[in-house]
């Protein structure tokens, strides 16, 4: 791939990381819900903005890299990075939170789910990890694809599950 395919790809997947954003905090504010959340509800909540924040770093990161004439591979590699590292603080954090507000009596999480949270957290990580260290796009494409993924699943159980 040629640099200025990165700089498009990348360019829409930040703006699917700010549109994923932008549906999430009007479905927060005014999906007539109550005004306190649950545990539960406030992860899932974190979760759709943080997916979308660690995409749109990363994204900015690559574009930014390549407009300042950085090696492609490199511009990959520092922007994988840079998701690798939030990615590992955001669920190094929230999924033992996760389980823990599982264990409450009036929380809606099923151990099927947490258990693919799970397996989603170490995806990213492999495939993070990978790119940083190949410097190849395909990973992070691929990640980052999976984050949003991830961000629209956390949106459609704040969502469907009750109140």
């Amino acid at each position: 791939m040629e640099a200025t395919t990165y700089s498009e790809t990348f360019a829409l997947l930040a703006e699917l990381a700010l549109a994923l954003a932008g549906f999430g905090g009007v479905a927060a504010a005014f999906g007539g819900r109550e005004r306190a959340f649950r545990a539960t509800e406030l992860i899932r909540l974190r979760a759709v903005f943080v997916s979308s924040g660690i995409v749109l770093v990363g994204s900015l990161a690559v574009q930014t890299l390549l407009a300042v004439d950085q090696l492609a591979a490199h511009a990959i590699r520092i922007a994988a990075f840079l998701s690798l590292g939030a990615h590992a603080a955001w669920n190094a954090t929230s999924l033992p939170a996760a389980y823990r507000s599982a264990n409450d009596p009036d929380s809606t999480s099923e151990l099927w789910a947490l258990n693919l949270s799970s397996a989603y957290a170490v995806s990213g990580l492999v495939l993070y990890g990978w790119c940083a260290w190949s410097g190849q796009a395909w990973p992070l494409l691929g990640a980052s694809s999976l984050q949003l993924v991830f961000g629209l699943w956390m949106f459609t159980r704040i969502l469907t599950r009750p109140n």
